[in-house]
């Protein structure tokens, strides 16, 4: 069954829609939320295991809305690990908590009226006063102060009597005023009146000094209390990560005590400042701790490339863990470089080996194919000399020059020629035997190297140059 709407009525108008204005709602980002409205909804999450939570707040003018603000909140790791180290932190502190006594408010205990000082002057111009009461009783008052107060009671206490004794003062200037007033000074009466006085006053001012001085004291003592367990704890760290790896974390316990008066809002100041100081401390350590396990797992046998390790574990483990693959991989390719630079030279002494070898090969057959010369011009064999490159096979007669070819005896120039450069020079190979049957010895002997004279090398050119023309002119006859 369908029901129709009401029609309207013919006497009064329809009703005008109301416009209400929008509302503006900023959708701002959950970083711009204060600090303590992310730490409340971090522990939602992690109680509850949301992966995200709507904050959502509202302004109003009196009974009108004039702003909503909407932002999505996501789980923050680093502000994770900040409150479960809080926590870790309050665990310990509720361990080693000791109970004091309860705080109960401090007022100054009623002092004792001292009596009344009383001076005038009678007819006979005798001085008639209580001036003697009045010393006995104000120094019994004085002898009956606390010596050292410690406590805020005892500092409530002392600054009352200090009080009462500038009360006594200002009566004893006055009863002075008043005697002096109707008749002239009495000197007796004066210096008594003066003694008091200073008395009080002597004593007021050196007990305003201990109350000050013994404040500062338990200032000190409390702020000194607070750096020495803040200290403790970094050892306590450094213990922990097995090297003082700790950076320098300067707290200011002074500063936390400005401003307040009693002893109790100090101590409860430097606590609060003490613990935030702890989480912080525990914060840096656990991330050393995570470096210091990521450079054992990645560096191996590479730590000598960190000798600025304790400055390097301090910071961001982004910026650590690159920092730790720049250094091993840069170190691994100059390690591969220089393996592939020795084995390089291993392969060049080889084929240079090779060369050598073939090169005595070659020269061992040129020796062995020449006919053997006749007795007017042959020379006698060659004498075996010691040499660094041992021969493939003994070698034959070869000619030899004619003594005139040879470096004279006398000859003392350098000897700074060596088997290379003498190749270099010629432009192809010779060794220490060869020279030898043409008929030079070295000048000098180092090892395994031989020196000939820097005089010898034309001579040793010619000597060559004679032996292959006499050694082809023997082969062309043969032929």
């Amino acid at each position: 069954m369908m029901i129709a709407p009401p029609k309207p009525s013919r006497c009064l108008p329809a009703p005008k829609p109301v416009i209400v204005p929008p509302v503006p709602v900023s959708d701002a980002g959950a970083d711009a939320l204060p600090l303590a409205y992310r730490v409340q909804m971090e522990q939602q999450c992690m109680v509850s295991g949301a992966s995200r939570i709507l904050f959502m707040a509202s302004k109003w003018a009196g009974e009108e809305l004039v702003e909503e603000l909407h932002a999505w909140y996501e789980p923050d790791a680093e502000l994770r690990a900040a409150i479960l180290s809080g926590w870790e932190q309050f665990e310990l502190d509720v361990a080693a908590y000791v109970p004091k006594a309860a705080n109960v408010a401090v007022s100054a205990t009623p002092m004792e009226s001292l009596p009344a000082a009383s001076v005038r002057m009678d007819g006979q111009l005798a001085v008639a006063s209580n001036l003697p009461e009045f010393g006995t009783a104000l120094r019994a008052f004085i002898g009956r102060m606390v010596a050292k107060p410690a406590t805020d009671q005892e500092f409530a206490d002392a600054e009352a009597e200090c009080k009462a004794l500038k009360k006594a003062e200002d009566a004893l200037e006055g009863a002075e005023n008043s005697a002096l007033a109707e008749l002239s000074d009495v000197e007796a009466m004066r210096r008594t009146v003066a003694d008091l006085r200073t008395l009080a006053r002597s004593t007021r001012l050196s007990r305003e000094k201990l109350v000050a001085a013994e404040k500062e004291n338990r200032r000190l003592a409390i702020v000194q209390g607070a750096v020495k367990a803040h200290a403790a704890h970094i050892a306590a760290l450094n213990q922990r990560l097995g090297r003082p790896y700790m950076p320098a974390l300067p707290v200011d316990f002074a500063g936390a005590i400005k401003g307040k008066k009693n002893l109790d809002s100090m101590q409860d100041a430097v606590d609060s400042l003490l613990a935030q100081s702890k989480i912080a401390a525990s914060g840096w350590a656990d991330r050393i701790d995570v470096n210091l396990k990521h450079l054992t797992a990645e560096a191996g046998d590479f730590m000598a490339l960190f000798p600025d390790v304790a400055t390097l574990v301090t910071k961001a483990a982004d910026d650590f863990v690159a920092l730790v693959q720049y250094r091993v991989s840069e170190q691994r390719a100059k390690d591969r470089k220089r393996a592939e630079e020795l084995a390089e030279q291993e392969r060049e002494r080889i084929r240079q080996e090779e060369r050598d070898r073939a090169q005595r090969e070659e020269a061992t057959r040129a020796a062995a194919a020449a006919p053997t010369p006749s007795p007017a011009i042959a020379a006698e064999p060659a004498t075996p000399a010691a040499d660094p490159e041992p021969a493939a096979a003994p070698a034959p007669a070869v000619y030899q020059l004619p003594a005139r070819a040879a470096a004279p005896a006398a000859d003392t120039g350098a000897a700074t020629l060596l088997i290379g450069g003498i190749n270099r020079r010629l432009g192809y190979d010779v060794n220490a035997v060869f020279l030898k049957q043409l008929g030079f010895e070295p000048a000098r002997i180092d090892g395994a190297r031989r020196f000939y004279r820097d005089s010898d090398l034309p001579l040793i050119g010619r000597a060559i140059a004679e032996h292959t023309l006499r050694v082809t002119q023997l082969q062309a006859a043969a032929a």
